[in-house]
């Protein structure tokens, strides 16, 4: 969480200790330079649609809109980037990330710049709300589960809930229609962040700490 002096607030809620101030964000060396540059096209491809051209329609469920006109293989070769960036990070704030097998296949398809078909890999992204006149300005280490069988991994950053399913049968997932379409298009629900069970969970661990 990053304080008025834009520094990053770094709290350990599983132990009992003085808060660390960053100045800026967690860093480790992964990349080359030419990689570097791959993956930032990407990235800013996906800051463009976000937060400066945030194309949407409504749905016809109540909460959920429909982002359109996305690149299909910039922004899925983005989400790829992220959860193969943190399974081969070292830092402990990725440990819960760990692929497996997967991690090579996502090595390539990157390297080739090949997004992949829509459920391969696919993750869903959930708007988070706070409170009016909130921010909601928070990364969470990431970590995983099962869903309907299929190994999913849940991140948090950039104000939203990225859960992505690794599957070598994600195909049988029954919400796939939440994953980035080949059409360009991403349906997205929102929720209020501190109905979320375990968001709402982790913060009463850390004001249990102060």
């Amino acid at each position: 969480m990053y304080d008025e002096k834009r520094r990053i607030l770094q709290i350990e809620a599983s132990e009992i200790k003085r808060e660390r101030f960053r100045q800026q964000g967690l860093y480790e060396k992964l990349l080359c330079t030419d990689c570097e540059t791959i993956f930032s096209t990407f990235e800013k491809h996906v800051d463009h649609v976000f937060f400066k051209e945030f194309y949407h329609q409504e749905t016809n469920r109540p909460g959920e809109i429909m982002i359109v006109n996305l690149d299909y293989a910039k922004f899925k070769l983005f989400q790829l980037s992220v959860i193969w960036r943190a399974s081969v990070a070292k830092h402990p704030f990725f440990s819960n990330v760990a692929l497996g097998p997967h991690e090579e296949r996502i090595r390539l398809m990157l390297l080739a710049g090949n997004p992949g078909k829509f459920y391969e890999y696919g993750c869903m992204i959930f708007g988070l709300k706070a409170d009016p006149g909130q921010g909601f300005d928070l990364i969470i280490s990431p970590d995983h589960g099962k869903i309907e069988g299929h190994m999913a991994y849940r991140f948090i950053f950039g104000g939203c809930l990225w859960v992505y399913i690794v599957s070598s049968h994600s195909l049988s997932f029954s919400r796939s229609n939440y994953f980035l379409q080949e059409s360009g298009t991403l349906m997205m629900p929102f929720f209020k962040a501190k109905e979320v069970p375990f968001i709402r969970t982790l913060v009463q661990q850390i004001f249990h700490t102060k």
